[in-house]
């Protein structure tokens, strides 16, 4: 991999929400795409979301989560390759020290860039898309390809690939070279994060996508629904968007909560909220 980019292999047991079963191991190869393609023929049966799993998943118990890169080097360019793996904030802290921006609202999404591909998520302003020059996708054949920004139909958290069976593996992001790119404004949004999101407690992020001109947190605040719990699974008291696993939630302890959310936020405010996580196998 060329100088400038971001690689970290390492293979995780479970998705955030941690609902899901463990995906079996292919070993310890130095070889990605090896890895990939064995991952892939593994998990042919199931269903190999694997690469792009991160921020907005909730797998379910026979799920498979979450492969990822990193070796950092000096950049030469305003470019940079990050596999899916790769921490959010990482990227927003390493593309501090090489004065490359505006990448830190990277700083305010929990999860890696897999899942940040795969729902085009954003935090303070910011959005995943807006600095994808192209991206690899690997298939359950194990076949991996590079795809152009135009072949994705991408809007608000929302993403269309141009092929169903593909899954996200890495993205080339690109920056500005900008000598005003601050440490403390990646601080201050790491501390923002930390004081309004439920960080260091199982979740998948944010559960639903904000309706127009409101907010989904709001809504189910109001709704009074802070706090309910069905199963091993709240609505955080902190954020109302983030479901909580205390430890035993199952999947289904999951898809009930969210679907009691929208419906209680229907009835109260007449507003349908729209999930923005994506369930991974068949509804429990």
């Amino acid at each position: 991999m060329r100088r400038g980019s971001l690689l970290w292999l390492v293979l995780l047991t479970g998705c955030p929400a941690s609902s899901g079963g463990i995906g079996d191991r292919c070993g310890d190869t130095a070889d990605c795409s090896s890895q990939l393609q064995c991952i892939a023929g593994a998990c042919a049966p199931l269903c190999v979301r694997a690469p792009d799993c991160g921020a907005g998943y909730a797998c379910d118990s026979s799920g498979y989560c979450d492969v990822s890169t990193a070796e950092v080097g000096e950049p030469c360019t305003s470019e940079v390759d990050c596999e899916a793996g790769l921490a959010c904030a990482r990227i927003a802290r390493q593309c501090l020290k090489w004065g490359l921006g505006p990448a830190d609202f990277f700083a305010g999404i929990p999860g890696t860039l897999g899942g940040a591909l795969a729902m085009n998520a954003g935090a303070f302003g910011g959005e995943t898309w807006r600095h994808v020059l192209e991206v690899e996708t690997i298939d359950r054949h194990g076949h991996v390809r590079t795809r152009a920004v135009s072949e994705f139909k991408v809007s608000y958290r929302h993403v269309v690939p141009p092929a169903a069976e593909e899954w996200f593996v890495a993205a080339k992001l690109t920056f500005e070279r900008s000598k005003a790119v601050n440490d403390a404004k990646v601080r201050e949004l790491l501390e923002k994060r930390k004081a309004s999101q439920p960080i260091g407690e199982w979740s998948c992020g944010s559960v639903f996508t904000n309706p127009p001109n409101d907010h989904a947190a709001r809504l189910i605040d109001t709704a009074g629904l802070k706090g309910y719990r069905i199963g091993g699974a709240s609505v955080s008291d902190k954020h109302a968007n983030f479901i909580i696993n205390h430890g035993q939630a199952t999947a289904a302890d999951l898809e009930r909560l969210i679907h009691h959310v929208q419906e209680t936020v229907q009835r109260v405010h007449g507003i349908r909220l729209n999930p923005e996580v994506r369930v991974v196998g068949e509804a429990a």
